[in-house]
């Protein structure tokens, strides 16, 4: 017998939402909705052949986790990135944006080592508390497709083909390389776990989190 895998509704935001723009949502690991939402009247515009919009520089927004009835909202303010994507941490939230702002280096030097002095990656992921107060920001690579957090606190980023991630050699120098798809982060930012470039069966690129994640986790 076939099982059933008709799509159903999970869960919905608040009518009092209605009004604000969804900058980024998903269902938890606990099955909680978790949503960043903004007061469109900040100027946020549609990007030319894209469903998704453009933030001003600099914006306010409220990330809302809903738990049955139950409703918490964290106040956001003076964000400077374009969060994309959104999870829960705990009690509070984890939000990471897709495409990382570019490093100020001449695109012929990305084939050799870059001292640190000279390197200003962005801090593309953003660990917040229940209280609005970051606990801990981190450079995640370029071209994250999906955020995705699991029971451990643990962060996990896919990513889509244009990927690319510096990373720090020995002597603190980055080299520039393509992400092989699949991360996991402890939520303080320390060193990832990269999935291996070579696993038979496995195309990592492009990947959609909720296939692997319950076996890696």
């Amino acid at each position: 017998m076939v099982a059933d895998r008709r799509l159903a509704l999970h869960a919905t935001l608040p009518d009092r939402y209605a009004r604000y723009e969804v900058l980024a949502s998903t269902i938890d690991h606990r099955g909680r909705l978790a949503a960043l939402v903004a007061d469109p009247a900040q100027g946020f515009t549609p990007i030319p052949h894209f469903s998704e919009l453009r933030p001003p520089p600099r914006y306010d927004a409220t990330a809302v986790i809903c738990d049955g009835v139950e409703i918490c909202e964290i106040p956001l303010t003076d964000l400077s990135l374009w969060f994309t994507h959104i999870d829960t941490v705990g009690d509070g939230i984890v939000l990471a944006t897709a495409r990382c702002e570019p490093v100020g280096i001449d695109f012929e030097r990305y084939r050799e080592p870059v001292s640190e002095g000279e390197l200003h990656l962005t801090d593309n992921i953003r660990v917040i508390d229940e209280g609005g107060q970051t606990r801990s920001a981190f450079y995640a690579g370029d071209g994250i497709k999906q955020l995705m957090t699991d029971a451990q606190d643990n962060i996990w980023t896919s990513y889509f083909d244009e990927s690319n991630y510096w990373s720090t050699n020995p002597d603190g120098t980055h080299s520039y390389g393509f992400m092989i798809g699949l991360a996991r982060w402890d939520n303080d930012g320390g060193p990832p776990w990269m999935a291996p470039s070579h696993t038979p069966g496995v195309v990592w690129c492009g990947l959609t989190l909720p296939s692997y994640c319950g076996d890696l986790a």
